[in-house]
This record gives structure tokens, sequence and C-alpha cells, in this order.
């Protein structure tokens, strides 16, 4: 697992001289501690590390109705990311570890989308219609005297010449 290997304490009377300056201005994956051992951690991932903090622990603006953490806030601990990819990667990891129940909505994951490829390949072996001579030609009707006179304006392909 790509562990939050940075780390830092947070304190709102110091933070503007000492914490926000300390954070590198670059990509990361952030988790934000909380003050009371009940409460459940907030992680996150931003493309401006410091910007983000300052937005989410700065000082409260009253006349915003915008997230602020800085009364929840213990400490943050944070890694930062070189890609997307590895971003994607540790806030997946991460996610998965501390949150097993809800992960999936915070990664937005979704089912597929398309058929797997076992559903494909069943789809694609049906025959549209048994050949004309096969004796195992499935049958709808009683009696096969029936089945030949409704069946005679119906084009019977052999299995070989269904397109794919």
């Amino acid at each position: 697992m790509l562990e939050l290997d940075c780390g830092l304490e947070f304190d709102a009377a110091r933070a503007e001289a000492d914490f926000f300056p300390a954070l590198p201005p670059h990509a990361a994956v952030c988790l934000i501690e909380p003050r009371e051992e009940k409460a459940e951690r907030f992680l996150i991932r931003t493309q401006n590390l410091q910007r983000r903090l300052q937005r989410l622990l700065g000082p409260i603006d009253p006349a915003s109705k915008r997230l602020n953490l800085s009364d929840f806030a213990s400490g943050i601990r944070y890694r930062l990311t070189g890609s997307p990819f590895e971003q994607t990667l540790t806030y997946y990891q991460h996610a998965k570890h501390l949150f097993p129940k809800r992960y999936r909505d915070l990664l937005r994951l979704r089912p597929a989308a398309v058929l797997p490829p076992a559903a494909r390949t069943m789809a694609r072996s049906r025959r549209a219609a048994p050949p004309r001579h096969s004796p195992n030609a499935f049958s709808t009707y009683s009696k096969s005297g029936t089945a030949r006179s409704k069946s005679a304006a119906i084009p019977r392909f052999p299995a070989a010449s269904i397109p794919k």
C-alpha cells in the first residue's frame, strides 16, 4: 500500500504562520485527522494541497457557506503524487482500508455498462434457426409436417454462416 508518508499537526492559532507555508503546492492525497476519537476521518485528493487546505482549514468566512474543518482537524497526513494514476491508486487503497463499506461511493465506482466476455460469447453462439437437414432441429409444433409447412418460408442458415 502506498503510505501517507508526510504529516503535520494542525493548530488553528498558528496555521497562517507555520502550517500553510509548510505545505507543498503539489498534487496529493490527504487524510485530515479529527480531534475527537469517534469522529470519522476526511480523505481527499487534490491538485494543489496548499490551496485546498487553506480553503478547508483556513479562517472562517461568515458570509460563505463553504465547508470549514478548522475546528474539526487535529492534524493531516498526506502523500505527494506524481501522476493521476498514482493519485487514484493511493486514494483507492486508503479509501478501501479506512472505509470498507462505502469506498465504492467515494471513488464513484459503478458496475460496467458492457456485457462481460462470457455473455458476449453465449450471445454469439446461439443460432437464429437450426439447419433444415438437422435431425435435432427444434420445433414448436407438435407434428413435424406442420413444422415443415410453416418453416418453409423461414430461411435456414448453417451455423458456420452466422455473422459474428
